[in-house]
């Protein structure tokens, strides 16, 4: 391939032709970094041959062009054979998704498994996602990633399916890959301020600057500051955000980025599961209020995270790019916890749930208050190196990717300590009722506590080589063969305890396809493997279980209509898991006896289809959303993970108003899911006594959103956000020591943009 050789001529009507010389369409990586001036409608545009895919922001936009989440080269959507969503700014600017908690939640494909205030997990196609990136480069801190704020990053890139060319070792479920956002030529301003229910106040301050007169050098500085409470008694979260980037064109065809971020998250009030699940007379507790919680406002589960990047990029005159990244990020998490818990009355030292009588509030079993202290301590640093290229064989032209990825990861974890205070039968201390939760004082820690766990020194190496090939056997027909070699090394070093060394080796192929029925529709298909080491998980002889390995396949369709504005897809997928880690019930390990036992289950099916749409598709319309059908099960034919639905929908859409309303934008969307299952669940049989083994439905249920944004001027708006209007009851989870966590009632928020 010849040099890259670009401009874009922009006209007083802000139209944009971009001429390059020798570089097909589908390989022009075209960014816009700047969309349309609100005064002029001047928009500026960017070829550059070193992107990882277009720039979403100010674009109005609920999709994009190109990205290389998936393969590593700026690829359209309808060119990678796996089902890709992007989330992007103006689809969180609607929605209101000032978190990467609340992004999750909007993706198709993707469900929330909540546990407590602080502690959410998320899957997709029946297995937790434990693969999360920043600009294509994969961290292993994922330590309360749901409380990322989103104000720092243009979009939100997340890959279905086994991801291993990429990302090495990781379940089968889906990659998540967060875009930073990129100084501007030219300086602009933005600013916002949001108010919203149960007092929730947030301001946002963005600005972008050059620092030379021609804009070679340039910068932003994002900052960002949240004050909330919540529907929940006592619980209340403030947050603070800084962001800061500079990015230099050294020459022509190389850009050196250089930035650093900081998010602090430090609630109060936060929960150790969730509020009572039955009466005490065994009844569920679907009239108990829906701030009920059973944590003091002592409380809280403190998160600090910071990275520093530097990133160089570059392309060579022949085409060839080549993009390397050093990252080192840090995350201290420190916390106290308690919860009231009930305790067996056939086993004094067996925790079960707290049931409260329907009329008093009062427990109708013993009751142990347990508090819980607790620090830590990880980094990471990352070294990624990439480069890409065409190369020509048999009178064609094809790709070739190349790369490697090395990461070490220190954990230092001092013991955490454990306190209990036992009530009535126990003590003279009057039990606590449900309602007296905010008064109980915090436990001294520091003089009467045992330790809960011991100190731990974890040393994680990674190490990844990848390679693959796209082919291009006719216009129409696309074949990509690839691989990834994955050495996994731990060493933990836990006082009182065995140390323990761990290596496993592994290579996971990559084959997939793309064939061009027309030039709007594509079929693709694709197969991969995986493998995932689990050395947290011991049986119950205390050996450590083997690494999951297993294939995903998937094939389907993918449309791109009105010059890339709307992309569809429609994908079917299998797959196949083995060695999958499931508790051994009534056993323990005995390296540690705190800890479950576990069993690994061989022959774990899962396969469903998902249908999706996003972007424009009339003028000032758009919409965004996708259903997904999925069956999870054991080899011998149960529900695998029935806390997970099968069948969910997510669907928003926005309509920008013509004519004399065009100042008015509206919108609305709903989230709807299936049944859920919770298992072995204690439940009171109202003589004292309990009824164990007990199964918990959560019905399918819908949540309706609705928006409304009015252009007060050319810079200045104004949204309404209202979350849940139909103010639904339902439970997030149930069934953690017989807890029940409440969705969140109706609720609202207005915000005020200005833009310069």
């Amino acid at each position: 391939m010849g040099s890259l050789i670009a401009c874009a001529i922009v006209s007083a009507n802000g139209a944009a032709q971009a001429q390059a010389v020798n570089q097909p369409d589908e390989q022009q990586s075209t960014s816009r970094r700047d969309g349309p001036d609100e005064v002029t409608g001047v928009s500026e545009i960017i070829i550059t041959g070193v992107q990882e895919g277009e720039t979403t922001e100010r674009t109005g936009s609920y999709t994009t062009r190109s990205t290389g989440a998936a393969l590593g080269l700026p690829l359209r959507l309808r060119q990678i054979p796996q089902a890709v969503t992007v989330i992007t700014s103006q689809n969180m600017e609607d929605q209101n998704l000032t978190s990467l908690d609340s992004v999750l939640q909007s993706a198709a494909g993707v469900t929330r498994n909540f546990i407590d205030s602080e502690r959410v997990n998320y899957s997709s196609r029946g297995f937790a996602v434990d693969n999360i990136m920043y600009d294509g480069v994969v961290s292993s801190l994922d330590n309360g990633i749901g409380f990322i704020d989103t104000a720092l990053y243009d979009r939100v890139e997340v890959v279905r399916g086994a991801t291993g060319l990429l990302t090495g070792a990781g379940n089968p479920s889906a990659s998540i890959n967060l875009i930073r956002k990129r100084p501007k030529n030219d300086f602009a301003i933005g600013a916002s301020a949001l108010a919203g229910s149960w007092e929730n106040y947030r301001g946002t301050l963005d600005v972008s600057t050059p620092l030379t007169g021609n804009g070679s050098i340039r910068a932003r500085l994002i900052g960002v500051y949240q004050d909330q409470d919540s529907y929940l008694d006592f619980y209340q979260q403030k947050k603070a955000i800084g962001y800061g980037v500079i990015e230099a064109d050294l020459t022509d065809h190389t850009i050196l980025t250089a930035g650093f971020e900081y998010q602090h998250n430090k609630p109060k009030g936060s929960t150790w599961g969730a509020a009572p699940l039955f009466y005490s007379d065994g009844a569920l507790t679907t009239d108990l209020r829906r701030s009920a919680s059973l944590s003091p406002p002592w409380t809280y589960y403190e998160v600090e995270s910071q990275t520093a990047f530097v990133n160089l990029s570059h392309e060579f005159a022949n085409g060839w790019k080549l993009k390397s990244a050093l990252t080192h990020s840090q995350l201290n998490h420190d916390g106290e916890l308690f919860a009231l818990a009930g305790i067996d009355p056939a086993n004094p030292r067996r925790s079960i749930g707290f049931y409260p009588d329907r009329q008093t509030g009062f427990s109708s079993v013993p009751v142990m208050g347990a508090g819980t202290k607790f620090s830590g301590k990880t980094s990471q640093d990352t070294l990624d190196v990439q480069t890409n290229g065409p190369v020509e064989f048999f009178g064609r032209r094809h790709e070739l990717i190349v790369g490697t990825t090395l990461s070490r990861t220190k954990q230092d974890t001092p013991g955490s300590r454990l306190a209990t205070n036992l009530y009535f039968p126990f003590s003279a201390t009057p039990a606590p009722s449900l309602d007296q939760v905010g008064a109980i004082p915090r436990f001294d820690f520091e003089n009467n506590s045992m330790p809960w766990s011991m100190d731990s020194n974890v040393r994680t190496r990674r190490y990844g080589v990848y390679a693959a090939t796209r082919l291009s056997p006719t216009d129409d027909l696309k074949i990509i063969l690839g691989g990834r070699f994955n050495r996994f090394e731990l060493n933990d070093d836990e006082v009182g305890s065995a140390s323990v060394r761990y290596r496993q080796n592994r290579f996971t192929p990559y084959v997939g396809a793309t064939y061009d029925l027309t030039k709007n529709v594509t079929l693709f298909a694709s197969y991969t493997e995986t493998f995932k080491p689990q050395p947290e998980r011991r049986d119950r002889n205390g050996d450590i279980l083997e690494p999951t390995r297993g294939n995903s396949r998937e094939a389907g369709v993918k449309g791109e209509f009105f010059g890339g504005k709307l992309n569809t897809s429609l994908t079917l997928f299998d797959t196949r898991l083995d060695k999958l880690a499931q508790q051994d019930v009534g056993f323990f390990d005995p390296t540690n006896p705190l800890n479950t036992a576990y069993v690994a289950v061989d022959g774990t099916k899962t396969r469903g289809f998902e249908l999706e749409a996003n972007g424009e598709i009339l003028p000032g319309w758009n919409v965004s959303g996708g259903f997904s059908w999925l069956k999870s099960e054991t080899p011998d034919g149960a529900r695998l993970n029935p806390q997970e639905p099968r069948r969910t929908l997510k669907l928003f859409t926005s309509y920008n108003l013509p004519g004399a309303l065009d100042r008015l934008t509206i919108g609305g969307g709903v989230h709807w899911q299936s049944d859920i299952q919770f298992t072995g669940i204690n439940r009171p049989n109202g003589q004292g006594g309990l009824q164990r083994g007990v199964t918990v439905v959560q019905g399918s249920y819908a949540l309706v959103n609705v928006l409304a944004r009015y252009a007060i001027s050319d810079r200045v708006s104004a949204s309404v956000n209202v979350n849940n209007l139909l103010d639904k009851r339902y439970w997030m989870r149930a069934g953690f020591y017989d807890t029940a966590a409440v969705g969140a009632p109706r609720n609202a928020m207005l915000t005020l943009n200005f833009r310069y």
